[in-house]
Parts: C-alpha cells; sequence; structure tokens
C-alpha cells in the first residue's frame, strides 16, 4: 500500500526516492533546511517544466499549507487531482486545505471518497475528524479520531485532535489520557502540554496546570503564558498574571490579543481604565470581530463616563452577536447614563427575551425605571430578578 506524502516529513525520509536531476534535489534540500519560500521557488520551478510533476505537485501543496497560503495549497491541489484523481497524498492535500478555506462539505466528500479505496488507511479518518470539527460535530469528529487511532495507534495528531474535542465536551479525564499518549509518542509537544494544563485547570488541579503550562512555554508555546496568567488570576497572583500576559504581548505581539484582553481586565479592575483602553484596542487590531474585545472596550468607556463611545462600542457587539448579554446590558447603561431611558428600557426588554432566565437583567431595567420614577415595574423586576438569583 503506497502511502508517502503523509506529512511534509516525507521530504526529510529519503531525498533520493524524490530527487532525479539536480533541481529536483535543490528543492528538496532547501526545504531540509527549512527554507520554505525558497522551495517553493524550487518546486514551482520544476513543475513549470513539468506540468504533471505529481511529486512537485504533492510538495507545494503541502509546503503551501505549512506556509499558512491555504488558497494556493487548494489550487495546486485541485489541479492534480484533476490530472490524478485517484491519488490519495493530492486528494488529502486537497481535503486539508478546503477546511482551512471553508469547504468543509467538500473536505468530507474527498475523505470519503479516499475511505471508499482504502478502509483501512487511518489519514482520511484523521482530515475528516478536522472536517467535522470545523462544523462543531464534535462527537462524530471524535469517531473519527478514535477510527484512526485504531488503524494507526502512532499518529499523535489523532489523539491530540481528540483530546482537545473531549476537553470542548467537559471530559477532562479523557482528555488529560490523550495528551498524555501524544506525550508518550511526542514528549517535546508544547500544544500538548498547554492543553493539558487547560484540562488540569478545568479540573481544579492548579499544581498540574503550572507544571504544565510552564513546560510548554519552555517548548515555545506562547499561548500558554496567557494561560497560566489567567490561573495566576484565579489564585489571586496579580503580578504574576500580568507578567505573563506582558511577556506573552512583547514575545509575539502579532498573536497575543488574548494576553491584551486579559491585561485590559486586570487594568480595568485596578482602576487604570486608560490603560486598560489601550490594550483593549490592541486585542481589536488583531481579533476586529471579537465580541468579547468589543464588549470589554464598551465597558471600559463606561467607567471612564465615556458614553457615547460606549454605545457605539455596544452597537459593534451586538453586530458581531445579536444575542449578546453584555452588549444588551452596556447598551442599556449607556442610554441610561445619557438619560435615553425608554431606550434603555426597550434595550433591556428586547435582552429579557432572549435571556429570560438572568436576573441581571431585570435588575438592570429595575434600576431604569426606578430612574424614570416607575417604581411599581421596579419593584416587579427586583423580585424577578431575587426569584432568579436565588435559582441560579
Amino acid at each position: 500500500m503506497k502511502k508517502i506524502l503523509l506529512s511534509l516529513l516525507f521530504l526529510t525520509v529519503t531525498a533520493s526516492v524524490f530527487a532525479q536531476n539536480t533541481d529536483e534535489q535543490q528543492a528538496v534540500d532547501l526545504f531540509q533546511k527549512g527554507k520554505l519560500t525558497e522551495a517553493v521557488t524550487a518546486f514551482e520551478k520544476i513543475l513549470a517544466a513539468k506540468p504533471n510533476h505529481l511529486n512537485a505537485i504533492n510538495a507545494l501543496g503541502m509546503i503551501y499549507l505549512e506556509l499558512g497560503k491555504n488558497s494556493e495549497a487548494y489550487s495546486i491541489s485541485s489541479k492534480g487531482l484533476t490530472l490524478y484523481p485517484k491519488d490519495d497524498n493530492v486528494t488529502i492535500n486537497k481535503a486539508r486545505a478546503a477546511v482551512k478555506i471553508g469547504k468543509t462539505d467538500e473536505a468530507i466528500a474527498l475523505m470519503d471518497v479516499c475511505i471508499g479505496r482504502d478502509a483501512g488507511f487511518f489519514m482520511p479518518y484523521h482530515i475528516k475528524g478536522t472536517a467535522l470539527d470545523a462544523q462543531n460535530r464534535v462527537q462524530l469528529a471524535i469517531g473519527m479520531y478514535s477510527k484512526a487511532i485504531q488503524l494507526n495507534p502512532n499518529f499523535p495528531n489523532a489523539y491530540l485532535e481528540r483530546g482537545n474535542d473531549f476537553a470542548a465536551i467537559s471530559r477532562y479525564p479523557q482528555a488529560i489520557a490523550d495528551y498524555d499518549k501524544v506525550l508518550s509518542l511526542t514528549p517535546q509537544s508544547n500544544e500538548a502540554y498547554n492543553m493539558r494544563g487547560v484540562a488540569n485547570y478545568q479540573l481544579e488541579k492548579y499544581d498540574h496546570a503550572i507544571a504544565d503550562y510552564t513546560k510548554a512555554i519552555a517548548l515555545g508555546n506562547f499561548n500558554a503564558l496567557t494561560n497560566r496568567g489567567v490561573l495566576y488570576l484565579d489564585l489571586n497572583k496579580i503580578d504574576l498574571a500580568k507578567a505573563d500576559f506582558n511577556k506573552a504581548i512583547n514575545l509575539n505581539p502579532k498573536q497575543a490579543d488574548d494576553a491584551y484582553y486579559n491585561l485590559a481586565d486586570v487594568l480595568n479592575k485596578e482602576k487604570q481604565p486608560n490603560e486598560a483602553l489601550i490594550n483593549i484596542d490592541k486585542a481589536i487590531v488583531l481579533q476586529p470581530k471579537s465580541a468579547l474585545y468589543h464588549a470589554m472596550r464598551a465597558n471600559i468607556l463606561l467607567s471612564l463616563n465615556k458614553d457615547i463611545e460606549a454605545l457605539a462600542a455596544t452597537g459593534q457587539v451586538l453586530l458581531l452577536e445579536p444575542k449578546n448579554r453584555d452588549g444588551f446590558i452596556f447598551k442599556a447603561t449607556a442610554l441610561s447614563n445619557l438619560k435615553r431611558y425608554e431606550e434603555a428600557v426597550k434595550t433591556m426588554t428586547s435582552g429579557i427575551n432572549e435571556h429570560p432566565d438572568f436576573y441581571l437583567m431585570y435588575s438592570l431595567r429595575a434600576f431604569i425605571y426606578k430612574q424614570m420614577g416607575k417604581i411599581d415595574l421596579a419593584n416587579i423586576d427586583n423580585a424577578k430578578a431575587k426569584e432568579l438569583g436565588v435559582k441560579n
């Protein structure tokens, strides 16, 4: 059974299998040295001379994926599949790229074709699992990863992805077991340490979580810095938390939106809203479509008495997530501060319609009614808030 191109590692196994001339040898050598951009140029040159060169097509598809050039990976793999419709490696590359660009149904269909050709090959089950994950069909994805593991018990990625799914549905002991397996196969997996830290954190095994995050950080996983910072916040170790957030920002500022967000939260609670605003604005630059970040910005603006700006920020929250609880609450607060009480009541009523069991909605509407002098309505809402608060 010929299944060569399971990952970029195929190029490191034996260059002689691939390389038939100087150009091909040079392309392989560039990859082996980690010069992926130069390797792309070299493989593209090969393909220009030989448009049907299967290995060059596969190599380019995988290197494009490694470089985050997902559309290019999809395009070259589509070309390859036209030329070689029964090649599993080309099919897998196209499916991986399809997941990255949101064509998950196509990815699933491609992997079903592979499985139909060879039900004993583990990789299509793994890729299909990632497509199902992208569709939030977690239980089905777990089944696919489990099948991949059954066929290849030494494939760490399937354990990692299945562990992440177990964590997503709060099955933390099972997640930890999968992360343990990943680490037995690949002891330097910083992501397995990071995610095992997350699972231990959820189980309130804080010492274990800190140890896992610290190991992940030592191996270069900077997301673990933010995760450890959040844990330190829970332990009221504020200075350690801030140090982790700042280090995450300094080490990787272009991917530190979570660190900026958490640092903003800490600074706002420490009555430093101007500094908090600077940090949440940086988070929003990195992730402009995060309703969570815009809600934090609205909250900070409210603390600065910038109610008009806060109102605009809540507009962004509700545009991104029309049912967002904080969006309703902060919008009504801003409107109330601006003495636009009728609009504030209307906003809270909409919020209550979406979240009828959330006591704070009624408390805030009661406050607004009281500001309007509608004491009877305020008393009704306060009673409802108290009833729900006791239930919760």
